[in-house]
């Protein structure tokens, strides 16, 4: 695919030329999260055509952003990860997910796909400090995370943690995100989990679980921390 360039001596813009086209940044993002399958990458992207997907990640591969790998038996597929260079473009999409946190409507109210990597991204870096240094280990609908604290700092990645986690927090993805958007209480939350599994079960301190969820809140416009 002819890729158009701005043409101009500058970082920004050679940047732009590299990146800046639609869906770069959000496969850059997934990858934050852990190697991910070609399959994978286009189903966690809805909307974006094979073809502009493969265009994509050749631009990426091309500037050392990411590489290809295949995975020992017995996984034996082909995944592609970041680059200590693609690496390098965490801090960018941190502060561009906590400049646009702001701009979030109310879940429900825009046509918006809602996933629970994504909201968890987002809280990530909306994360201000707070919490005790160590790894917090997410568990949605058998989708599992793990967040690391260290001073001001959170990053998220895919699970299993390597460690013990300082807290465990398990359940279903609609829960998680009600309590990190405050339209339901942890309590609540863990109530509805006593009464029939729908809500969130802690493994941990529960008074840490609140300020989990107060310093890792899902920052949408209106919305108040659990």
């Amino acid at each position: 695919m002819h890729r158009r360039s701005y043409g101009q001596f500058c970082g920004l813009a050679v940047a732009l030329d590299a990146i800046g086209g639609r869906w770069t940044m959000l496969i850059v993002r997934d990858l934050l999260l852990g190697p991910r399958r070609y399959g994978d990458l286009l189903k966690g992207l809805p909307g974006i055509s094979t073809d502009l997907l493969a265009d994509r990640l050749r631009a990426l591969e091309s500037v050392d952003a990411i590489t290809k790998r295949r995975l020992p038996p017995p996984a034996s597929v082909t995944v592609y990860e970041l680059t200590e260079t693609g690496r390098e473009l965490q801090p960018v999409i941190t502060h561009l997910a906590k400049w646009g946190a702001r701009l979030l409507p109310e879940p429900g109210t825009e046509n918006y796909r809602i996933d629970s990597s994504w909201a968890i991204q987002s809280m990530t870096a909306n994360y201000q400090g707070g919490l005790p240094d160590g790894l917090y280990e997410v568990d949605l609908n058998e989708r599992n995370y793990v967040i690391a604290i260290t001073g001001p700092v959170a990053t998220v990645a895919d699970g299993p943690p390597r460690g013990d986690p300082i807290l465990r927090i398990v359940g279903p993805a609609e829960s998680f995100l009600a309590v990190a958007s405050g339209r339901l209480t942890l309590t609540d939350a863990d109530a509805d989990a006593d009464a029939d599994e729908s809500g969130l079960q802690v493994d941990g301190d529960g008074e840490l679980a609140a300020r989990f969820f107060t310093a890792l809140n899902l920052p949408i416009a209106g919305s108040e921390p659990g």
